[in-house]
Order: structure tokens, then sequence, then C-alpha cells
């Protein structure tokens, strides 16, 4: 190689020795990730998450390049796929650990929105009939329930949403079938 090649290029072209392989392709990435945290904190949310996402990608294509790379090199002169195998598989623990550093950064920057609290639902005059109606969101079920105990001679639903969150709507349904209840459909019930 006429071009003397730093760190980053030796180990994308597999030059490194077997032992700076598994101690600094391991280890790197994630002090890499980390100190990109911290500096990332004062971006907008999105273009934080995003870069890190990018960032974690690139690394993480670095790294698995150079691994398999120099693994190749090393099981050919050696003969010897033991250890190959063993970075592998620390080759996945570090992509693994990547994708939760991205998750966990992206948690921080965007919450969930905020449950709305229902007590007791609509109930017909009769107490025979209580109304879903609107947004299927976390909580609906919770308040579903406590209308069916403070309401317990209501028989019929009455549904009317244009969706929402697929795991309440489950639980809702859940909740009809474990009280025998009919269910009507007002003018639509969509998605959820």
């Amino acid at each position: 190689m006429g071009l003397k090649q730093n760190f980053i290029t030796k180990h994308w072209h597999g030059g490194h020795s077997w032992m700076t392989v598994v101690g600094f392709s391991q280890l790197v990435p994630i002090l890499v990730l980390s100190s990109l945290v911290t500096f990332l904190r004062d971006l907008s949310d999105g273009a934080a998450v995003y870069t890190l996402a990018a960032a974690t990608a690139a690394v993480l294509i670095w790294q698995t390049v150079g691994t398999i790379r120099s693994g190749a090199r090393y099981v050919h002169e050696t003969g010897d796929i033991n250890p190959a195998i063993a970075v592998f598989t620390g080759q996945v623990i570090s992509a693994f650990v990547g994708l939760l550093l991205v998750l966990d950064f992206a948690a921080d920057r965007f919450e969930r929105p905020p449950i709305k609290e229902i007590s007791v639902l609509p109930v017909s005059a009769d107490d025979l009939t209580v109304q879903l109606v609107g947004q299927i969101d976390f909580g609906l079920n919770t308040a579903f329930r406590e209308t069916l105990r403070v309401h317990p001679t209501i028989r019929r639903t009455v549904l009317s949403s244009d969706g929402g969150r697929i795991f309440a709507a489950r639980a809702i349904a859940k909740t009809i079938l474990d009280f025998k209840l009919d269910s009507v459909v007002l003018r639509q019930c969509y998605s959820a």
C-alpha cells in the first residue's frame, strides 16, 4: 500500500490484527455513540434523533465490515473459526446495544400523549346502554370498566369512532365479550 492508512480506513479494509479488532471495534463504537448522545442533547428533537440514528448506522456498518474482513483474513491465516464466531456474536450484541441507545435517546425526546382521565362514560337514561364515542385511546377501557361497575344493568354498547389505538380497541373488545354486551355501531367504527 502506497499511502499510510489511518485507524478508520485500516479497519474498513480489515488491516488490523485480530486482537485490535476484538478490542477496539467492540469498544470504540459504543464510546463514540455515547459521546455523540451527550453532544446532541442541545439539538432539536427530530434532528437529534435522526443524527444519532444515522451516526449509529454508519458506525455499525464500519464496525461490521472491518470485523468481517479481519475475521476472514484471520480464519484464512489460522484455519481457526471459533474466535471469529465469538467476535461476530459480539458484533451482534454491539448492534443491539447501538439500537437500544438510539431508542432510549428517542424515548427521552418524544413523550407519549397524556392519557385522558375519564371517570365514567355516558349512559342512557334507562341505564341499559353505554356510549363509546370518539377517539379510542389509552385509558378508555378503564373508564369503560368503571362505568360497567357503577351501572351493572348495562347490556348494550354504542360505538362511534374514527379509530385510535389498536391495543386500546382490543382491550375494549375483550371487555365487551367478558360482560356479554350487545354492540351497535352508531355511524362508523374505523381503524382500531
